[in-house]
């Protein structure tokens, strides 16, 4: 890569990094200071969206990528879901299932309403992180370094420090890191694991977890 583009690349990095940085913490600030739902609804759809156009423009105005380099891919749409389901059963198996099945029950995040906490995954969450953290990062540290393994270690650990803005606990972003690293490594080296994938994987893994957080797990997992 040459010094220009190495430059501009530096410059989308540090730009989609702090503005994203910025917009959580700002919102999550706010987010504090409102207890009833439906008001912090705005806030919280706001730092998600507000993640697609900073790195659409880190990828193109700052770095002048193709819209092809965020890794959304339209052709074999059924491997690109195959592999959308296999992330999905290696998350729901590492991050419920065996803590489960070793007695923890204090893995779920705070319950919140499904009428909100399912289609915000869905919809939302998956997309709006997986095309800035794996659709942008992990593409543009790729390009910098000419490293897929750099790439993927860079690009977790940033997703991790990311979630650290908002809970401000540091489990969470060995957690967060851990499931980007899953995430970003089959989308560094497998053809068909693309951007859609990571967000589909994403946002089904949210959606269930917040499905399980209301439910009476003591049922079917007793002790």
């Amino acid at each position: 890569m040459s010094n220009a583009k190495s430059e501009r690349t530096i410059a989308a990095i540090i730009f989609a990094a702090s503005a994203s940085a910025a917009v959580t913490a700002v919102f999550s600030s706010a987010i504090g200071h409102v207890r009833y739902l439906p008001l912090r609804i705005p806030y919280i759809l706001l730092i998600q969206a507000l993640l697609v156009p900073i790195a659409l423009i880190a990828n193109g105005p700052i770095e002048k990528q193709p819209f092809a380099a965020l890794g959304y891919r339209w052709g074999n749409i059924k491997k690109q879901l195959l592999w959308a389901a296999a992330l999905l059963a290696i998350l729901s198996a590492m991050f419920i299932g065996l803590p489960l099945l070793f007695g923890a029950r204090d893995i779920f995040p705070a319950r919140d309403s499904l009428w909100f906490a399912v289609p915000d995954k869905l919809v939302f969450v998956g997309f709006a992180e997986e095309t800035m953290f794996r659709g942008y990062m992990l593409n543009a540290f790729n390009r910098l370094t000419g490293s897929k393994i750099a790439a993927v270690a860079l690009s977790s650990l940033l997703f991790g420090f990311w979630h650290f803005i908002g809970s401000g606990d540091l489990l969470q972003v060995a957690m967060t890191a851990v499931i980007g690293l899953i995430i970003a490594i089959p989308c560094a080296y497998a053809r068909n694991c693309s951007t859609l994938s990571a967000a589909l994987a994403h946002g089904a893994y949210g959606a269930f977890l917040s499905v399980l957080t209301n439910l009476d797990l003591s049922i079917v997992f007793p002790g």
